[in-house]
């Protein structure tokens, strides 16, 4: 599984806007994530994708959302099908780049909202952000960068009303901060044995102090979140790797073979030997 990097052709709004017609032979992206909310638009025939455990059928005038983060690719589509893709870097429009250290912690509290996709049809909402954004993308009017902004705050709102994101203001960021070395501690130390009174430690709290202070901040506990990093990296060497099941959970700092798979179908559904031959095969 690969993290995509995207590289943005309107840099002013971390905005990439791309048209695509499916012909025979041409490659489908495999399994992959990345740090952009993708809208995709189905122009005419239909595609088959896989967004997490999901699989989804979209046809023509179809509107697909899919969240941050989120594992997914084309499997297969008509020939000749015809679509457009908007990604868009939702954190640079609302979070400053000096927070991107904390990158993990606010991928571990988004994770609790409800929805990794969203699907509207012709006419809705979600449609109408789409044409306007690519719309604007391709005028050669005045203001284009204000109307792209309007638009993606448009979205922003639209996300927020169906809980599909949420917001880090400024204050709540401040108070992340003040545990910032125990997530720092944890990212670097994930393959190790981790003992939560050592990770209090390092701001100075007894381990019930940073229990409590970590889920009241995080809406999850210490052990989640350090199980949380630990799958993030073994999902990718699942996909990417050719590594035993066995191996990649003690790679990852799991203690047991049994445990890691209970931990990885309860946060993706499923053993991480289907998720793997289902993105793999």
């Amino acid at each position: 599984m690969d993290k995509e990097l995207i590289k943005y052709n309107f840099p002013q709004v971390s905005l990439n806007v791309a048209s695509i017609t499916l012909v025979p032979g041409m490659p489908l992206r495999g399994a992959h994530y990345h740090s952009a909310i993708e809208l995709i638009y189905v122009h005419s025939g239909k595609l088959a994708c896989r967004i997490g455990a999901s699989f989804l059928s979209l046809s023509a005038y179809d509107t697909l959302l899919i969240n941050k983060n989120v594992v997914h690719n084309i499997e297969h589509s008509d020939c000749g099908a015809e679509f457009s893709y908007i990604q868009i870097e939702m954190d640079r429009q609302l979070v400053s780049p000096e927070k991107d250290n904390m990158y993990y912690i606010r991928q571990f509290i988004d994770k609790s909202s409800p929805a990794q996709y969203y699907i509207s049809h012709e006419n809705t909402e979600l449609s109408d952000i789409f044409k306007n954004i690519f719309h604007e993308f391709h005028s050669n009017e005045a203001y284009t960068t204000l109307y792209l902004q309007a638009y993606i705050l448009q979205l922003t709102a639209f996300m927020h009303r169906y809980k599909l994101i949420k917001k880090f203001d400024s204050h709540f960021l401040k108070q992340l901060e003040s545990i910032k070395p125990v997530i720092q501690f944890i990212d670097t130390h994930f393959t190790d044995k981790i003992y939560i009174a050592d990770v209090a430690s390092t701001i100075n709290f007894n381990k019930f102090q940073l229990c409590k202070r970590f889920k009241v901040l995080t809406g999850g506990t210490v052990v989640e979140y350090i199980n949380f990093i630990r799958l993030h990296h073994a999902a990718g060497l699942l996909l990417n790797s050719g590594r035993t099941i066995t191996e990649i959970a003690y790679s990852c700092g799991f203690s047991s073979v049994q445990y890691f798979n209970k931990i990885f179908k309860q946060n993706f559904g499923c053993s991480p030997k289907k998720f793997k031959t289902s993105f793999l095969a």
